[in-house]
C-alpha cells in the first residue's frame, strides 16, 4: 500500500473510531447516574476506543500478520504506549501553545493534528513495522 493511502486510510480510521468514542462515552454516560459517571465514561470509552483503533489501523491501514500471540500482545502494548506517547506530546504542546498563543481553539487543532501525527509515525515504524520473524512467514505463505 502507498505511503499516502496508508496515510488517507488513518486518517478516516482515526476519525471514525474517533465518533465511536464520543457515542460510547455519551451512552455510557446516560446509563450511569452517580457522581463518578463522567471517570467511568470516560474510562471505558476510551478503551473502546484503543480496542477499535487497533484493530481497524492493524488491518486496514498497515495489514500486518504476527507470528504468534506474543509478538500480537507486544504490538499491541506498543500501540497503547504510542498512544499515550503521542497524549503526552500533545499535553505538551497544547499547554506550550496555548501559553504562547492564547486562542484555545487554534491550539487545539494543531495540536491534534500534532497528535494524529506522532501516533501515526510511531505506528507505522515502531508499532506496526514488520519483525524478521514476520517476513519469514509471510514469504512461506507466498511460495505455498
Amino acid at each position: 500500500m502507498d505511503k499516502k493511502r496508508q496515510l488517507y486510510n488513518y486518517l478516516f480510521l482515526g476519525a471514525c473510531a474517533s465518533v465511536s468514542k464520543m457515542v460510547i462515552y455519551f451512552f455510557i454516560l446516560t446509563m450511569q447516574e452517580d457522581i463518578g459517571s463522567t471517570w467511568v465514561a470516560q474510562s471505558m470509552s476510551w478503551t473502546i476506543f484503543m480496542l477499535i483503533f487497533y484493530i481497524t489501523t492493524k488491518q486496514f491501514v498497515f495489514q500486518t500478520k504476527r507470528a504468534d500471540i506474543q509478538s500480537g500482545a507486544k504490538e499491541f502494548g506498543l500501540f497503547i504506549a504510542a498512544s499515550l506517547i503521542s497524549m503526552a506530546v500533545a499535553i505538551v504542546f497544547y499547554n506550550g501553545l496555548v501559553y504562547l498563543v492564547n486562542i484555545k481553539p487554534l491550539c487545539a487543532v494543531i495540536v491534534n493534528i500534532i497528535g494524529f501525527g506522532t501516533h501515526f509515525y510511531i505506528s507505522k515504524y515502531f508499532v506496526f513495522a514488520p519483525t524478521s520473524q514476520d517476513k519469514q512467514i509471510q514469504e512461506k505463505m507466498a511460495a505455498n
